[in-house]
């Protein structure tokens, strides 16, 4: 649409080359004018927090999958491509490690970590493998099939019920609701929630990502699926994949109670010449229908995330709004102390989620960000959901703190994850 269509004239030449007449002549059509959906102060807000950091960002509108705003760091100045490039740009573009040709939030997939327990809690909920009230002890880890999995937290959570897995984030209540589940309800919860698949997003080359399942194990590792494999998926952990904009997908669906949108950039095109103007139409589907018990139980625990003592994003609260989220931190290799991730070479560290939305009843705006090795998602990826769902709603806040040098000193991104 922005290119339009090139015009055509055909002449006749004698032998000398001179022209003697006009075949037939085709005027040129310009170009239609296109509107995107992108807030442009969503989108400075994203840029400037990210811009020394390695990941991206996606804000959306979760009823009608306008996107708000999309980052992926590092970038590239895309004027290179309208001239002749020099044979020293173009490898210093290829070469990098940081692969900025890349779109993160669309090209690269990750496991989502604990920020996927939201969707387990929904599936745990619906299929009564849980209820509200069940409890389960945590002394900060748990034996499943002759393994130890070991809680984030050491010491342990105690008792919690579901509300309190969420706003604690305890991996031992995910654990034991994962081998309740067994990986195939896994499987068929994290498809009915988009992932896997495209999302359709009127960008190219959108990767589909990873929902591992028994078959999948047959035919791609040719080996059998080990049950202790399904105790790391349930906490978002193993060959479990997913992008930024699916998250924003699924986590839209969650809180619209089944009704997934399909996420867009192009809101509207007119025609410079006629003003004839084309509008983007919503394309919106249902996917599964969410009791409103079930929903407003998770968006409780999701506020407490953020607004209760005990939550694990209480310091990104914004004052006057429920904001509710969700935090995550993937591990990135295998390692015996986890609590000495910070000592680690920076291409070591875990990597950092947080998703979020509000305000908590009928949410108008859903933030998705993730910080390749930013090691815990409430210190690395929360802090840029805060400004930005404030920035949402004109609520001032105090300025952030400079981001260390991450792309200056990090290692080359895309390690495949390991479980815990």
């Amino acid at each position: 649409m922005l290119a339009g269509r090139d015009g055509d004239r055909r002449i006749i030449v004698d032998s000398f080359g001179h022209e003697t007449a006009e075949e037939s002549r085709e005027d040129p059509i310009p170009g239609r004018n296109i509107t995107l959906t992108i807030d442009e102060r969503l989108q400075q807000v994203a840029e400037n927090y990210m811009k020394d950091r390695v990941g991206s960002a996606v804000v959306m509108d979760p009823k009608s999958g306008q996107i708000l705003a999309i980052v992926s760091t590092p970038s590239y100045d895309p004027n290179l491509f309208s001239r002749r490039m020099t044979a020293s740009q173009w490898a210093e573009l290829i070469e990098n490690p940081f692969r900025p040709l890349q779109n993160r939030a669309i090209q690269n997939v990750y496991s989502p970590g604990s920020v996927f327990k939201i969707f387990l809690a929904e599936a745990g909920l619906a299929g009564g493998y849980v209820t509200p009230d069940t409890k389960v002890y945590c002394p900060g880890y748990a034996t499943f099939y002759g393994r130890t999995f070991r809680c984030h937290k050491k010491g342990g959570h105690g008792w919690v019920d579901l509300h309190d897995a969420i706003r604690g984030s305890c991996d031992v209540y995910f654990y034991t609701l994962g081998r309740r589940m067994g990986i195939e309800k896994i499987s068929e919860t994290a498809r009915l929630f988009g992932f896997g698949e495209p999302t359709g997003l009127d960008l190219p080359s959108e990767k589909s990502g990873l929902v591992p399942s028994e078959e999948w194990s047959r035919k791609v590792r040719k080996a059998h699926w080990y049950p202790s494999e399904t105790i790391s998926v349930a906490i978002g952990q193993g060959p479990l994949l997913v992008s930024a904009v699916q998250l924003a997908r699924g986590l839209s669906g969650l809180v619209e109670g089944g009704v997934f949108p399909r996420p867009h950039l192009f809101l509207s095109a007119e025609d410079p010449q006629s003003g004839s103007r084309y509008e983007y139409v919503n394309q919106n589907e249902r996917r599964l229908t969410i009791p409103d018990d079930i929903r407003t139980r998770i968006e409780d625990a999701m506020f407490a995330v953020v607004n209760e003592p005990g939550g694990t994003a209480t310091a990104s609260r914004v004052p006057g709004i429920e904001m509710c989220g969700k935090t995550g931190s993937v591990q990135v290799v295998g390692q015996k102390d986890t609590s000495k991730s910070g000592s680690l070479p920076l291409e070591r560290r875990d990597h950092a989620w947080f998703l979020g939305f509000a305000p908590r009843r009928d949410p108008k705006v859903v933030v998705v960000v993730f910080v390749e090795h930013g090691m815990h998602g409430s210190s690395a990826a929360a802090p840029l959901a805060k400004q930005l769902i404030a920035t949402y709603f004109g609520i001032p806040l105090p300025e952030a703190p400079a981001a260390p040098q991450q792309i200056a000193s990090a290692a080359p991104a895309g390690n495949r994850m390991e479980s815990r």
